[in-house]
């Protein structure tokens, strides 16, 4: 029978491994939204710039 010290120890270590899990995911999440939003840039920029050259040849 599992005393209630040893219940209390492993329901924290479990709770301690959620959260740590949480935030992992957490920061994966902020991770990829950093990602996308680069990626966004990038390829706004490369139309700009694709813009302006088809501008220049037309003109």
């Amino acid at each position: 029978m599992e005393s209630y010290v040893e219940r209390w120890k492993r329901e924290q270590a479990e709770k301690r491994l959620l959260e740590q899990k949480e935030a992992k995911q957490k920061e994966v999440q902020k991770d990829n939204g950093r990602r996308a939003e680069e990626t966004r840039s990038k390829r706004k920029g490369q139309k700009a710039q694709k813009n302006r050259r088809v501008s220049e040849e037309q003109s």
